[in-house]
């Protein structure tokens, strides 16, 4: 029993390390254009009036 919970827990670490492997990061040279990015946070979840549209403190991480 102990032994196929390993292999379950080995299999499921490997497809989630090949998935992150698999992202893509923008290249520098294209970027990512912030106003965009923010307007797509509001979109998705809605403008909250009080609050920086990019977190508490300024970024977005």
């Amino acid at each position: 029993m102990n032994l196929l919970m390993v292999s379950i827990v080995a299999a499921s670490t490997s497809l989630l390390a090949a998935g992150a492997l698999a992202q893509s990061n923008p290249s520098p040279a294209t970027g990512v254009d912030p106003i965009a990015m923010i307007d797509q946070f509001e979109a998705t979840a809605g403008k909250f009036e009080g609050y920086r549209r990019s977190g508490a403190k300024g970024i977005c991480a």
